[in-house]
């Protein structure tokens, strides 16, 4: 069914059962309860499940001098902007425009800390 978001989760609020975290899958603009992983900001990653709680595995071309992908931490876009101080030259921008994003998916007000662009 297109535009339906399970299972849903919280991914600045983790509703997720104890012992998972609500990670994003961030092609699809989707939100699942997974392991929490050992990567923190700006390390390196191969699936959302690398990356700690309020991280995401993003494609290197989003960020700043990195050749591999990366978890880099989702804000909110009406809040300050915590993207500098946890990944240097990056800003909360609105969610990454990947074509299989279903944009009812995203919470409200939700952002990634990405390049500027």
């Amino acid at each position: 069914m297109f535009g339906l978001c399970t299972p849903p989760c919280d991914p600045l609020g983790n509703d997720c059962p104890e012992g998972v975290v609500c990670n994003s899958v961030v092609h699809a603009g989707k939100f699942v309860c997974t392991y929490e992983g050992a990567a923190g900001n700006n390390e390196a990653c191969v699936s959302t499940d690398d990356c700690g709680e309020g991280s995401t595995c993003v494609v290197n071309v989003l960020l700043p001098n990195c050749s591999s992908t990366r978890c880099t931490p989702l804000c909110e876009l009406d809040a300050p902007d915590p993207c500098p101080a946890a990944m240097p030259d990056t800003a909360c921008q609105t969610w990454p425009p990947y074509p299989d994003v279903d944009e009812a998916c995203i919470p409200p007000g939700l952002g990634l800390c990405t390049m500027p662009l």
